[in-house]
């Protein structure tokens, strides 16, 4: 049986004739092995079986002609198999057989199908049968050798002792394409799909390799980082990649980003991580990080992983933002974001928002300037940068160019017009003081002053933007001692 059954009908007449078997079973064999007449020789075994041999007192003579010839399906034959992987087998065979007997044999009652053997295991006996609860790995085999390999693993997975192992079979069976995934990570661990044949079901792999790492990621994240690395390729309903997914959420665990993605050194040099052993796109992976960072609000983590992956439209993007945000708040964040943005303008080349990014740069410089009093400084710096009229022959282009601002740059011009005319405020009153006409006109250098705080207040009231309503007023208070 075994020789027959493992490709070689040839072998399996050796075996009898060495033997010194007799009998007709010999010619059948005879044929088989030549594949003159392989339909017919089964056919004859069948009529030899049904015309005598199913009622013969031997119960190997029985099973040899019951498997060669597909007949008497239900019958157990206990008396030789004893085990279940025996019967198992038997089941296999006529499944085998019934496949390759021809469309006629196919239509008589001795017929069986692969799903049909699957049923029979999952419903008629079932977990209650094999007591997968008390004996999980039996009942696992059981699936295994009927192709049900899906539900197998979920059987092992419930228990905590049996866990590791389902895991690493998932992944085996998995890596050599022969686990039938489910299309969603969000779904439980087994589902059922349209798509597939009865009673096959679809596993989850990624919902159970998450739950299996869940208790050693943060410890051990490269040993985790191995897990989720043979769930690439497989993607969420967004298409994102689930080794990717999984990464952003480990690094969020774990904080371990230096060491899984690697990093740059003070020189800009990158030092690989743990991801580098891989085969994989490495900068598309780490943009996917970078963008859950992004999202959590973590822009300070999520520059630094765009730049690891020299994405520096992003970065700047980002740091753009930040430093829009950050640009009155006189305090250490501001000199935080200003000193990573510092930073990353020595490595940031040929990037399309790099010229509004020193521009914003500039625009720290005058703010550090005009807080640490050094005003003259500061308005030089403002005059250079062209942003703010103080001449009337100025105001329309500057007003032109306000329209081609980003909504970034906007966001900080009330606030540097408040500067502008708090600068000019307090030189205008330093001016006044040090007047020396004989009659105590204004001199020359205020009367300058006050012509510039009515350009910009011109050029504020001409602003195509909604400035912040305290805006206007705080320039009006800043003008009033200027007016006479």
């Amino acid at each position: 049986i075994n020789a027959e059954y493992g490709g070689s009908p040839a072998a399996a007449l050796k075996v009898l004739q060495d033997d010194g078997y007799e009998g007709e079973i010999e010619t059948i064999l005879e044929n088989w092995a030549n594949l003159s007449q392989p339909t017919a020789a089964r056919d004859k075994v069948r009529q030899l079986y049904y015309g005598g041999v199913n009622g013969c007192g031997d119960p190997y003579k029985r099973l040899v002609f019951s498997i060669l010839g597909g007949c008497d399906i239900e019958r157990r034959h206990g008396d030789i198999l004893t085990t279940v992987q025996d019967y198992i087998w038997l089941k296999l065979v006529h499944v085998l057989t019934c496949h390759g007997a021809g469309r006629d044999f196919r239509s008589t009652k001795d017929k069986v199908s692969l799903s049909e053997v699957q049923e029979h295991v999952l419903k008629e006996y079932g977990e209650n049968h094999f007591s997968s609860l008390n004996s999980p790995y039996l009942y696992a085999l059981v699936l295994l050798l009927t192709g049900l390999y899906e539900s197998a693993i979920e059987v092992l997975y419930r228990g905590e002792e049996s866990r590791a192992n389902a895991i690493h079979l998932a992944l085996t069976l998995h890596s050599h394409g022969l686990l039938n995934i489910s299309l969603s990570p969000h779904l439980p661990i087994l589902s059922e799909s349209d798509e597939d044949p009865t009673p096959h079901r679809r596993l989850n792999l990624c919902r159970i390799v998450i739950g299996y790492t869940r208790k050693f990621a943060c410890s051990s994240p490269v040993s985790a980082l191995n897990y989720y690395y043979l769930l690439h390729g497989i993607q969420n309903e967004e298409g994102e990649d689930m080794f990717a997914v999984c990464i952003a959420d480990l690094i969020q665990e774990s904080k371990e980003y230096r060491t899984l993605l690697g990093y740059l050194d003070s020189a800009g040099r990158k030092t690989k991580g743990a991801i580098d052993r891989f085969n994989v796109n490495h900068s598309l992976i780490i943009c996917t990080v970078a963008e859950a960072a992004e999202k959590r609000g973590c822009w300070e983590e999520a520059v630094t992983l765009y730049e690891l992956a020299s994405n520096y439209e992003k970065v700047l993007e980002i740091l753009i933002e930040e430093l829009s945000r950050r640009f009155m708040s006189n305090d250490k964040g501001h000199e935080h974001v200003h000193q990573i943005a510092c930073d990353v303008e020595k490595r940031a080349h040929h990037v399309a928002l790099r010229k509004q990014f020193l521009l914003l740069l500039d625009l720290y410089q005058f703010h550090n300037l005009y807080h640490a009093g050094k005003l003259e400084e500061a308005l030089d710096v403002i005059t250079k940068l062209q942003l703010v009229p103080l001449t009337q022959d100025a105001i329309s282009h500057r007003i032109q160019g306000f329209k081609s601002f980003s909504d970034e740059l906007r966001r900080c011009v009330p606030d540097i017009l408040i500067m502008v005319m708090s600068i000019l405020n307090k030189m205008y009153r330093g001016a006044s003081q040090n007047s020396t006409s004989f009659y105590g006109g204004q001199n020359k250098q205020a009367q300058q002053i006050r012509d510039q705080a009515k350009v910009v207040m011109r050029f504020a009231g001409m602003l195509p933007y909604s400035m912040p309503g305290d805006t206007h007023a705080q320039l009006s208070l800043l003008d009033a001692p200027m007016r006479y």
